[in-house]
């Protein structure tokens, strides 16, 4: 924006676009008592103009978001015009009129005024962009959630006194949070980390699901504001993790000073690090020319690959792969100092290698006195723009005239450095710092679960149940140059549970074996540093009854019957429960059983049938019917007495009879058996037979 002093009095005004020049006159007595209260007007109120944006979601419209602005306008400020962003439909205005198709006056009612509107949120992007992703989009909203860098309206205003300042201000009144430039808007976790001056704020959204844990990034994120010097610390650090269901046109991207969104799905493990690349955007202050340009994405990814290096994230050969990729035949025609002739990525995989390569040859000649980040904490400093000549001399002023003659020859040339080897990086940058590997578990080791169910080795971790623990083998091996101490912790659903710890030499490997007891069901990611699985917890499954079998249906008399019963569990999980055996629907025993997935289990018990009837046995859902017959009863036999002639007595014949007792139910016992006689039916017919009997006797 531009101030223009107006000759008549001491009334300034700013305009976006073109200003007419106005023509100096000489100030009179009143003008500079007018200038005199103006500036002590100045002095008791310094206050600028802030232009608030205040974002909401509309989750009816998907694709965009509605805005407030909201404009505080200190006493000195006379007058103010806003210009809104192409595209908005405004739906409101409080203290603001329309004076074209796009500009709102303000009227002077109120020192807050308003406007309210409806605003576009999506953008795209229409070639491949940097750090390229599957889709398009550069910004999006979905309806229940989005990731915007909403464009201000532009302002033109008039004041007294001293100039007036425009601050300019994101927020999300709602659920979400918002950096300088940049606004996540719906449900959302932030995590912090104050670390080297920085303070970083990573933004999980409710539906992001992260690679890395948060504290992870943020650890990187501290680790790499310590490592690089270049200069541009900013206070501030904005990290969105991006939700995945979106087609993202790109992995990554940094607005502003410090704002940046980075793909949640993005690991950390990897020396083609978005994390990093986005990170070392947001401490670039270059301004370049054409000549210069391709030193954004050049240092950034070969800055990146290094700090994943440094930062024990990945080893040499995983540094190597990535800053090698400069040296592919795709890139033979690429000049850096001239854009159109770049082919896809030329910028950044042939600027990672010779940014790197400049890295290097400088720490070789200064006896590693110097490095290529004094080159960049150089042109962060510079308010000028800089040209490629410029930059070679900077090389210069930092090594010698022989580096900086690399520099002009690889920036200017098609000609490519090769890419080093262990040893070299080792003689320029010292011998590669202690880094530590993780493998989760070992090719050589294997799970152990146990508990009550089980007891087993296992190379994957299958289906645990409740209260079964595992033995986690953690496989850690130093794979940089030097001796040194690990301490990894091991999380459950970012928990750390452990932290397995000790001293390697180089190439040396631990395994160190962390146990832990699951106690409730679920989905659980264990992670060792950026290696991680998830374990799924359930409730043991229900056995069933497959089959049920007697030693015999039926039964002479009273009796006992085996009954023998067939359990199964689950084939992927435990199975535990209480089989219950019955007879006529009481119970009669009940016994637990546990069985491993797959698992089958015989059971046995022994049901006494006291009295004649039909007996349903069951276990489970599985039942049989047992008949219990009555005793056959048995033909009387008569006894003679031989009377003698002599006698005169009348002989008497005598017959005996075995009564039964059969169908009764002894008191209490509610599984009497289905008989063909009431109770007390042979003891009637006894009573019966002995009563004839009398009466015979009588009337003999």
């Amino acid at each position: 924006m531009t101030r223009v002093w107006i000759a008549v009095g001491v009334l300034g005004i700013v305009l976006l676009g073109t200003v007419a020049p106005v023509a100096a006159g000489t100030v009179s007595g009143s003008q500079q008592e007018a200038e005199s209260t103006a500036t002590a007007l100045a002095r008791t109120d310094a206050s600028p103009i802030t232009i608030t944006q205040r974002l909401r979601l509309t989750p009816d419209r998907p694709g965009e978001i509605g805005v407030t602005v909201a404009v505080t306008i200190p006493d000195r400020v006379e007058g103010v015009e806003l210009r809104l962003p192409d595209g908005v439909s405004v739906t409101g205005t409080d203290g603001f009129e329309q004076v074209a198709s796009d500009r709102y006056e303000w009227t002077g009612d109120g020192a807050e005024p308003t406007i309210t509107y409806d605003l576009p949120a999506n953008r795209t992007t229409t070639g491949e962009g940097p750090e390229p992703g599957s889709g398009t989009y550069l910004y999006a909203d979905t309806g229940p959630w989005a990731i915007v860098s909403p464009p201000g309206p532009g302002i033109g205003y008039q004041w007294r006194g001293e100039d007036v300042s425009v601050d300019r201000r994101l927020t999300v009144p709602g659920d979400g949070v918002a950096g300088e430039r940049m606004a996540y808007l719906g449900p959302a976790r932030t995590y912090n980390r104050t670390a080297h001056g920085q303070t970083f704020e990573v933004i999980v959204p409710k539906e992001a699901s992260m690679t890395p844990a948060p504290e992870r990034v943020l650890d990187t994120f501290a680790t790499a504001s310590d490592r690089l010097r270049v200069g541009d610390r900013d206070e501030q650090v904005f990290t969105i993790a991006a939700p995945s269901e979106v087609d993202w046109g790109v992995r990554g991207l940094q607005t502003g000073d410090s704002d940046m969104w980075v793909a949640a799905d993005q690991p950390l493990a990897e020396a083609d690090n978005t994390w990093l690349h986005e990170y070392v955007h947001s401490r670039q202050r270059l301004n370049t020319t054409t000549s210069t340009q391709w030193l954004y994405e050049g240092s950034a990814t070969y800055y990146a690959a290094k700090l994943a290096l440094e930062g024990d994230l990945v080893d040499f050969q995983e540094f190597h792969r990535t800053v090698d990729r400069g040296t592919a035949n795709r890139y033979e025609d690429d000049v850096l100092a001239d854009p159109p002739t770049w082919s896809y990525r030329g910028e950044y995989d042939k600027g990672g290698l010779v940014a790197g390569e400049l890295d290097r040859q400088i720490r070789l000649e200064t006896n590693r006195t110097s490095r290529f980040d004094a080159v960049f904490q150089t042109l962060n400093a510079r308010d000028a723009q800089f040209d490629h000549q410029q930059f070679v001399d900077i090389v210069a002023g930092a090594s010698s005239q022989s580096v900086a003659q690399l520099a002009d020859r690889y920036v200017t040339t098609t000609d490519r450095p090769s890419m080093w080897e262990q040893a070299e990086h080792d003689a320029a940058f010292g011998a590669a710092p202690a880094q530590f590997t993780s493998q989760l578990p070992p090719d050589s080791e294997s799970y152990r679960v146990e508990s009550r169910f089980r007891n087993v080795s296992v190379e994957t971790l299958p289906t645990l149940v409740v209260g079964e623990s595992i033995h986690i083998p953690v496989n850690v091996t130093n794979v940089g140059g030097t001796a040194g101490t690990y301490d990894t912790p091991v999380t459950i659903d970012g928990a750390a549970i452990a932290r397995v710890n000790g001293e390697l030499a180089p190439g040396e490997s631990a395994i160190v074996t962390v146990p832990y007891t699951f106690d409730a069901p679920g989905s659980y990611r264990l992670r060792v540093g950026d290696v991680s699985t998830t374990v799924t917890v359930s409730e043991p499954a229900t056995p069933t009854v497959e089959a049920i079998a007697v030693n015999r249906t039926i039964v002479e008399g009273a009796g006992d019957v085996s009954v023998v019963a067939t359990v199964r569990g689950n084939d992927s999980i435990p199975a535990a429960g209480t089989i219950t055996m019955t007879r006529n629907g009481s119970v009669h025993a009940e016994e637990r059983v546990r069985l491993t997935p797959g698992e089958s289990q015989s059971i046995e018990t022994t049901i006494n049938l006291p009295q004649p009837g039909v007996y349903e046995l069951a276990v489970g859902e599985k039942s049989v019917a047992v008949t219990v017959r009555e005793p056959a009863t048995p033909t009387p036999t008569p006894t003679r007495t031989d009377t003698p002639t002599t006698d005169r007595t009348s002989a008497v014949t005598t017959t005996t009879t075995s009564l039964f007792e059969t169908g009764t139910t002894p008191p209490g016992d509610e599984s009497a058996p289905t008989t063909t006689a009431g109770p007390g039916f042979s003891a009637m017919l006894a009573l019966v037979a002995i009563l004839l009997a009398i009466g015979g006797l009588k009337r003999r």
